[in-house]
């Protein structure tokens, strides 16, 4: 099946690699930092994008521009907080930009009558760390003056710190011809060279479908970006000598998004008096990786480099759904390392997905055509699964990111399937790249946008062996919390106490996180409530409670509870713990510990109604050291935990008569280390029978 042209683009911002949670507007969300971002297609694959900031386009003139006009609203649903603010840009070419305010989710939709093409999101030394996000038409018009990139800079929603927050980049002050290191000493007159750049198509004529621009890195060039005009075919400039990288991009049918197109990069030019260079599209050669299997059919491939010379850089990912990126390397060798590159590809054959990965750092050159086939043998296997306990109808995402030496900005393929659902993953295992699995729920609550995520579940980054197999089931019970590393936990920080956590991480043990439909959070100090609030112990900035210096008995507590069009296990969790604590003079993890409940269950959270079954109950934290478990209690429910009854517990395990079809089991687990410490989990509907 083919792609469809009239795709929108969704775009993401996490910080990590590691699965947020729900991104939509209206709905509360436990998580923990990172995730990632799609760019729905209407046949079922979609790019996302795991953004390493680490590209640049110039901004245009220093003259007044439009900036992008920037609307607010309010989505659908239940939760409060700031993710239920809708905000959104209407870029320079009308495309249009929507997050919500935690900017971890970008959906971007062309303008009407503009087929969906290549959409670069950059950023460089030069612009101070602005984010733009531009089209291969846009970038052309900036480079060449026609348009200024501050009509796409969409650097506000992705909640991105730069060098210039609070103020204007260094390119505003001072125009885009030069930065202030640039600036010649009064009275005296710069020294400039010509350059001229000419542009050649295939077919050995003047080229007028060139997007061009060059960045210095060294002398008096340092910092600066002047605008290239490729528009006639030839491109002449003036500037001061020094060391410049070059970039020229086009398509052989510009307005065909599927279109070949052809990459060629000058990463070391250096100008020492007046210079020409030669941009010839005819020296460009075929940048494919295939997998073993001949039917598979291409998804998309994508192209990553980056230039680096001290503080300065600049380079781009570019994806495209046509297996033809040609690419060529003009100019001398890079003998500085200061290239780095990088190529994936994404094949697909019935519910198999090809997921190939390269890369170098360090490179001398880049590649001009690069064809690598991979072998069986030579790919790990993952069989991916996907549950749903929720209403019917909810759609689904299944992502590989895969990280590889100077791989900088991943363009990430995505599975879109109705769920619940499983797929295989065939993953490349060059040394050096690693990959983090991922799913997320979409669509189940009414009135859900289409962008917005209600449940995500990721692995961390793995290496995988060739020719090895494995399992991952991700949204499937029994949903509890997660210490999964040293980022998670209850902490204090002087007389601030804050926890982070996640609250619903799935049955596998992968973190994430899930669509809330109410959440409170209170503490006790001896006994007396002093703070209270709704924040699922996200670990949020200015979400902590501020207490008193003495030593205290504390108790934190918090309450979730989940829609059931979003997820019918796990409708409810609560979690308390008491331990003493006093200030602090450095952040102090303080001995909390979590209960989590092992059994099997399928896709749906269900087991057969009647049977008798095993629970392990598995402990995290400070009760899960050797010797240090004073006492553990299990109680069940068939109520949804309005009554409760004792269960024994044997070697942590105990044994349950699954409930009646379509009819809940709760379970509440109560222990206590050997410090004094105690803990209660309770999870309310832990899964259901069938």
């Amino acid at each position: 099946m083919a792609p469809s042209d009239g795709a929108s683009h969704h775009l993401g911002m996490p910080s990590a690699l590691h699965a947020s949670g729900p991104e939509g507007a209206g709905v509360r969300r436990q998580d923990q930092p990172g995730g990632t971002a799609r760019a729905a297609a209407r046949w079922g694959v979609t790019l996302s994008t795991v953004l390493a900031l680490a590209m640049g386009l110039a901004p245009g003139g220093s003259t007044a521009v439009a900036a992008p006009s920037y609307g607010t609203g309010t989505g659908t649903g239940t939760g409060t907080g700031a993710d239920t603010e809708v905000r959104s840009v209407t870029l320079g070419d009308g495309g249009r930009i929507t997050t919500s305010a935690n900017g971890r989710a970008l959906s971007h939709e062309p303008a009407e009558g503009r087929a969906q093409g290549p959409l670069m999101l950059q950023t460089s030394s030069a612009t101070g760390g602005r984010v733009h996000a531009l089209s291969l038409d846009a970038a052309r018009d900036i480079t060449a003056g026609r348009q200024d990139a501050r009509r796409y800079d969409i650097t506000e929603l992705t909640g991105r710190q730069t060098a210039a927050s609070g103020g204007t980049t260094a390119a505003e002050r001072t125009g885009r011809d030069r930065t202030p290191e640039a600036a010649p000493k009064p009275g005296r007159k710069p020294v400039t060279h010509t350059l001229t750049i000419d542009f050649i198509g295939r077919d050995g004529a003047p080229s007028r479908d060139f997007a061009s621009r060059i960045q210095g890195f060294s002398g008096a060039a340092t910092g600066i970006f002047p605008p290239v005009d490729a528009s006639s075919g030839t491109a002449t400039l003036q500037v001061p000598p020094g060391r410049y990288g070059l970039e020229a991009i086009r398509r052989d049918h510009p307005s065909d998004p599927k279109a070949a197109t052809d990459v060629l990069i000058q990463p070391w030019l250096e100008v020492t008096g007046d210079t020409r260079v030669t941009v010839d599209a005819r020296t460009t050669r075929p940048t494919r990786l295939t997998p073993p299997d001949p039917r598979a059919t291409h998804v998309m491939s994508e192209l990553n480099y980056r230039v680096t010379v001290g503080e300065h850089y600049m380079g781009f990912a570019m994806s495209s759904r046509t297996a033809d990126i040609r690419t060529a390397h003009i100019g001398p060798e890079v003998t500085d390392g200061s290239l780095t590159q990088a190529w994936t590809a994404m094949w697909a054959q019935g519910t198999t997905d090809y997921n190939l990965a390269l890369g170098e750092v360090e490179s001398r050159r880049l590649v001009t055509g690069k064809t690598r086939h991979f072998t069986d043998g030579e790919l790990a296997t993952v069989r991916t699964r996907a549950g749903l306990s929720g209403a019917d109808g909810a759609q689904g995402e299944i992502s590989a990111v895969g990280v590889t030496p100077g791989r900088m900005f991943p363009m990430v393929p995505i599975r879109e399937l109705p769920l619940p659902t499983t797929r295989t993953q065939r993953l490349s295992t060059v040394p050096g790249t690693s990959w983090a699995l991922g799913t997320k729920q979409r669509q189940a609550l009414p009135g859900s946008p289409p962008w917005a995520r209600e449940a995500s579940y990721s692995t961390p980054l793995r290496e995988y062996a060739p020719g090895s197999h494995r399992v991952e089931t991700f949204n499937t019970g029994v949903f509890s919390p997660l210490l999964g590393d040293d980022r998670d936990g209850v902490t204090r920080d002087g007389n601030v106490l804050q926890g982070s956590l996640p609250l619903l991480a799935d049955g596998a043990g992968h973190r994430g996180g899930s669509a809330l439909s109410s959440a409170r959070t209170t503490l006790h100090r001896d006994g007396v409530l002093i703070g209270e609030n709704d924040d699922p112990l996200s670990g949020a900035p200015g979400r902590g409670f501020t207490v008193p210096p003495g030593d205290a008995s504390y108790t934190l507590a918090t309450s979730v509870t989940r829609d059931p069009a979003v997820a019918r296990a796990a409708s409810r969790m609560d979690a308390s713990w008491t331990f003493r604590s006093r200030e602090t003079t450095a952040p102090e993890r303080l001995p909390v510990s979590v209960a989590r409940f092992h059994t099997p269950v399928d896709l749906r959270s269900t087991a057969p109604a009647g049977a008798r079954q095993h629970v392990a109950v598995g402990l995290q934290g400070p009760a899960a050291r050797p010797g240090n478990l004073a006492s553990l209690t299990v109680d069940v429910s068939y109520d949804g935990g309005a009554t409760w009854k004792s269960t024994p517990v044997t070697d942590r395990r105990f044994q349950v008569v699954n409930p009646a079809a379509g009819k809940g089991i709760s379970f509440r687990a109560t222990f206590t280390d050997r410090g004094g410490n105690k803990g209660t989990v309770t999870v309310v509907d832990a899964y259901h029978g069938r």
